[in-house]
């Protein structure tokens, strides 16, 4: 984490009273590399997009979250919200007015100044559809990263900006720490156009140094970065969706993060001397998709059959050999409205899910078919590739079911499920950004927009109050009412929450891997 952000100096959503966040003593800061030595990571897929509002994948964020600053950051372990590019801030008594104080003499990396400006047309441009930046494919616009709660932006004077809001919005500050509320430059973004995607330019530690698609990313430091040097010269990000590949550089020593480890890998430790393995623990769940929208899977019965065919620990347990744990629902464990014992879940019942499609018209003899598109590529929701698919696939087949799995590389997966229109079911996964269930359960099934195309008005309006409430146990509870309308109209098969692990080098240290802002790497060095 950055160096003059080790003080906390506010936790995130505290709008119910008036919150003064007072500058932090500035700590000391690098003016070197601690190594120059290149740490080189190995990611399961390639970044999509680096224009920070663009992408909806972890590679990208990963990468971003390395090339651009926020107004706020996560603290090193926890949601905890601490100063970025805004020094201090705070609120008016009704929540609604929220004034940041930048930060001066921080520059992009092209040596142009970080100002108010620069921060109001960050915003202005995914709020506004009308905006000449807005370009096709901002998956963080207004419906995303700032929704109906936000009215405008003001500019105060040169270093100080005004969030103006029209009803209270608990998670601001969580909201505004993710990847999507990087600060971009305007001048650039103007002089790029579209091409930005693959032209990041930022605040951030970390300049884009190449890219080779689907091979590799390389990232060098600044030595102006006003958080003072990273500790390394280089980060190297190569790209290996083979994970044996991925866990063999790292016996080498070739590679010295693995950001995403197999299951199989857990049972030999032995062969890893110089490495070790880290569980981390987030909030994710990995679950399939469907597109309520088709008419064939319209029929809530037929979605529930899904979810009473499938065995969830039999995945987690078994497959996925204890690396993940079956999901009782759809938020996970930790989060804001979880509970242990819900009111209402999906048992493995093979007799009630025939007995759902009898009722549905089908039969063995007239069975359902369905597309199942699928990846080989190892994600962190999905250790195991197409293998979990082809697991779920015969489950569904036992009641009814007549599937076909469709198996397209991850980039290609995501623009198609992203079109909504076209998938009828997707294996996929997804973690929070910000650790609230605004991020998870409202962003997964209650926004419009949403790849399920599901539509519940009720658990809709209930997650939007419960978005404004300042009684957090009154909030949990209208998470959960909203959750178990969302259970029972089955836009999904939850299957699993997975244990993320990691495998690194003895020899990196500094290494704060963190449970939504993902492997920070700016304090890590080579020992």
């Amino acid at each position: 984490m950055k160096q003059e952000q080790k003080r906390v100096l506010a936790a995130a959503g505290a709008a119910a009273a008036v919150l003064l966040a007072a500058h932090a003593p500035a700590a000391e800061t690098r003016t070197a590399p601690v190594s120059k030595e290149p740490i080189v990571l190995s990611i399961e897929a390639d970044a999509q997009k680096l224009d920070p509002p663009a992408p909806t994948d972890g590679p990208s964020f990963l990468l971003i979250e390395h090339l651009y600053d926020r107004l706020v950051e996560f603290s090193d372990t926890d949601t905890t919200v601490v100063p970025g590019l805004a020094e201090r801030w705070e609120t008016s008594e009704d929540g609604l007015r929220w004034t940041f104080h930048l930060r001066k003499g921080v520059t992009f990396s092209d040596g142009s100044p970080m100002n108010a400006e620069a921060v109001k047309y960050t915003f202005d441009r995914v709020t506004d559809d009308t905006h000449p930046e807005h370009f096709p494919g901002l998956s963080w616009g207004s419906g995303y990263l700032l929704g109906d709660w936000y009215e405008r932006m003001e500019i105060l004077d040169d270093h100080t900006v005004l969030f103006v809001l029209n009803r209270p919005y608990v998670p601001l500050l969580q909201s505004l720490a993710i990847p999507p509320a990087s600060i971009v430059s305007p001048a650039h973004t103007k002089a790029t156009g579209e091409a930005v995607v693959g032209n990041p330019l930022g605040t951030g530690p970390y300049t884009l140094a190449e890219w080779k698609r689907g091979a590799y990313l390389k990232l060098s430091a600044r030595k102006d970065y006003w958080g003072g040097h990273p500790a390394n010269e280089t980060l190297f990000f190569q790209v290996q969706p083979d994970p044996s590949q991925a866990l063999s550089a790292l016996r080498t020593g070739d590679a010295h993060l693995v950001t995403t480890v197999k299951p199989q890998a857990i049972g030999d430790k032995r062969r890893y001397r110089d490495a070790e393995f880290i569980e981390v623990p987030v909030f994710s769940l990995g679950y399939v998709l469907i597109n309520t929208k088709k008419p064939h899977l319209a029929d809530v019965r037929v979605r529930q059959a899904m979810n009473y065919a499938v065995d969830r620990e039999n995945i987690a347990s078994v497959l996925m050999e204890g690396t993940s744990i079956a999901a009782k629902g759809i938020t996970p464990p930790g989060m804001l409205g979880y509970s242990e014992t819900p009111e209402f879940m999906y048992t493995h019942d093979v007799e009630k899910a025939r007995a759902l499609m009898r009722e549905a018209g089908y039969s063995e003899e007239k069975k359902l078919k369905v597309k199942f598109h699928c990846f080989e590529e190892v994600r962190p929701y999905n250790t195991v590739g197409r293998r979990k698919a082809e697991r779920i696939a015969s489950m569904l087949g036992e009641a009814y079911f007549d599937v076909e799995l469709v198996q397209i590389d991850f980039r290609g997966f995501i623009e198609f499920i992203d079109q909504r229109t076209e998938h009828e079911l997707g294996t996929i996964g997804w973690s929070s950004d910000t650790g609230d269930p605004d991020n998870f359960l409202y962003y997964l099934f209650g926004n419009p927009t949403n790849r399920s195309n599901f539509d519940h008005p009720e658990a809709r309006e209930l997650m939007e109050k419960a978005v404004s409430e300042m009684d957090t146990e009154k909030r949990a509870e209208m998470y959960r009412r909203a959750e178990r309308l969302v259970l029972e109209g089955a836009p999904c098969i939850a299957v699993n929450h997975p244990k993320w692990v990691k495998g690194a080098s003895t020899r990196l240290k500094g290494y704060k891997p963190h449970p939504v802002a993902g492997d920070r790497m700016f304090d890590a060095y080579l020992e």
